[in-house]
């Protein structure tokens, strides 16, 4: 069945776009040893699947042995992209400071990189001290650390809010982050395949 759906992949010689090889909605593919690029310059697996709840495709080129945890991994891509939109448009809007200069614009991320890590650890402190709903009313927490902590700072400023003793990210999550019950259950369920192929593509 899978030789007769993707053709040639285990041949010499055949090449293939990516887009080609995807499989259907729900479904998941492991190709073990391809060769990329024309010139055949590297070897390693690719991972193609069309995930639950998400526009695009997913096309993963890794040198470990591809598993599902391939695709949980690659999930965590998004939170590094919350971090720029935070670091841009989304709190500091950096991106609008009108800084030319590449020599300007390194030292002016780097101020707002320590605000973000001071102000996520602020949050983490809230969070530990039992004090989150003076900031983020919601039963169950619905803002990232660093929105808790700019809270907090600003309430240090205009309510008398405490400074913190702040102590280092958490390497576990104790109370993740979700914005509705769908996130929640997006978050712990939208991975699920109907069928996973794999395929050995000969060298």
């Amino acid at each position: 069945m899978e030789e007769e759906r993707f053709p040639g992949v285990h041949r010499r010689g055949f090449g293939y776009e990516a887009r080609e090889l995807y499989p259907s909605k729900r479904e998941a593919c492991f190709y073990h040893n391809v060769q990329v690029w024309q010139e055949a310059r590297l070897t390693a697996h690719l991972t193609l699947a069309s995930v639950p709840g998400v526009k695009d495709n997913w096309a993963i080129l890794t040198d470990e042995s591809p598993t599902l945890e391939t695709f949980w991994q690659y999930s965590l891509r998004s939170r590094i992209e919350h971090l720029f939109l935070d670091s841009k448009s989304g709190i500091f809007d950096w991106e609008h400071s009108r800084v030319r200069s590449a020599a300007s614009l390194e030292r002016l991320y780097l101020v707002v990189a320590i605000s973000i890590l001071f102000a996520t650890l602020t949050g983490m402190a809230v969070q530990q001290s039992g004090s989150r709903r003076q900031v983020d009313a919601d039963f169950r927490r619905g803002l990232s650390y660093l929105k808790i902590g700019l809270r907090w700072l600003v309430g240090v400023v205009h309510k008398g809010h405490p400074f913190l003793r702040l102590e280092h990210l958490f390497s576990v999550d104790p109370v993740p982050c979700f914005a509705s019950r769908k996130a929640r259950h997006d978050y712990y369920f939208r991975i699920i395949f109907s069928l996973i192929q794999e395929v050995e593509a000969f060298t």
